[in-house]
């Protein structure tokens, strides 16, 4: 049974590779897919791995690569490695990420990425330096709200970790425009409340470097499901953001990151509050979006109800904000968000119209 699973699950990553119609007989609509040559390889090898070990498939729980096994050309040189995910609950280190690489024999074992918890949250592949390399991105679950955050060099098959360090969440962005990634990880602390950051690391030659830190407004106690955007900022020159929406009391407050002044910036950030008050509204279902197709995000702010209202507010006001934390109006909009359409307001409708 373990090998049919594991024949189905290569078959199934292999499946949007391949196009067309085809007419076959009955009987072999019914026979388990046959694999190509190399797969049929790889097939063997995971068995190596699992038969006799106790390992089980592990698949990341989130996020934009959730298959047991993936394809990726980590090195560059055009030819994919597969990556499958295990986890042996015998073993000290009870998460295994085997990373398969192509020889002329076939599949073989390259390397074997190794952590500690329950599951593997994600895992993303990046180029975080000046190398044609991808970087292992991989957020361990330690606990339901407790994930660590580790970065992988496999380069020549050789495993380095990068960077461990507690994560809510991450996103990576050019943050600086200096044409390298930087990989910008959230910190939320929902204890005390008041040291809840953005920490920056970047690129420096083998390793990853804290290069800058900024705190995230002072009181909030959750991140807004899915409200993490990269993003631009209004300007003369767009400059590159992250938007980082979390709960506070009974409404949300979004803090914009960017980099001024040589280090990172909570640019919406009121210095005497602790709070980027000017992004302070009620909760609704309006998240950041770009409504007017500029590429730089909007905020909406719901008008007509305060923050806590129990009714949800259908007209919103777009507002895109600068380096410097300002605040430009946008446009007005009415939207139905159960049907997904809106309407935007003319300008001399705005003040006069109420819903």
């Amino acid at each position: 049974m373990r090998k049919y699973g594991v024949a189905l699950c290569l078959a199934l990553c292999l499946m949007g590779l391949l196009g067309g119609c085809t007419f076959q007989a009955v009987d072999e609509l019914y026979a388990l897919p046959k694999l190509p040559g190399d797969y049929q390889n790889l097939q063997a090898k995971i068995e190596e791995v699992t038969v006799g070990s106790g390992a089980e498939y592990s698949a990341p729980l989130w996020g934009s690569y959730t298959q047991p096994v993936q394809f990726q050309d980590l090195d560059g040189d055009g030819t994919l490695e597969a990556l499958a995910f295990f986890k042996v609950p015998a073993d000290e280190k009870p998460l295994k990420i085997y990373i398969f690489r192509l020889t002329s024999d076939g599949y073989e074992v390259g390397a074997v990425v190794e952590g500690d918890g329950t599951a593997i949250y994600s895992i993303s592949y990046e180029n975080l330096n000046a190398t044609p390399t991808k970087e292992l991105v991989v957020s361990w679950q330690k606990s339901t709200d407790v994930n660590t955050l580790a970065v992988y060099s496999v380069a020549k098959y050789e495993v380095s970790e990068l960077l461990n360090t507690p994560c809510t969440a991450f996103n990576v962005v050019d943050i600086n425009m200096d044409n390298h990634q930087e990989l910008l990880v959230i910190q939320l602390d929902t204890v005390e409340g008041s040291s809840s950051r953005v920490d920056c690391y970047g690129a420096d030659k083998a390793a990853l470097t804290l290069t800058g830190s900024a705190p995230l407004s002072q009181g909030i106690t959750a991140l807004e499901s899915d409200t993490t955007r990269r993003g631009y900022l209004k300007g003369e020159v767009a400059t590159p953001g992250l938007y980082v929406t979390s709960v506070l009391g009974d409404g949300l407050v979004t803090d914009i990151f960017a980099w001024k002044d040589e280090t990172l910036k909570n640019v919406t950030l009121n210095a005497e509050t602790g709070v980027s008050n000017s992004t302070v509204r009620a909760r609704d279902k309006a998240k950041p979006a770009d409504i007017n197709g500029d590429d730089i995000l909007e905020l909406p702010v719901p008008l007509g109800q305060p923050v806590g209202a129990s009714i949800v507010p259908t007209l919103d006001a777009w507002y895109q904000f600068g380096i410097d934390g300002a605040a430009t109006l946008v446009c007005t909009t009415y939207h139905n968000f159960d049907d997904g359409w809106y309407f935007i307001l003319p300008d001399d409708w705005v003040g006069k119209v109420t819903v």
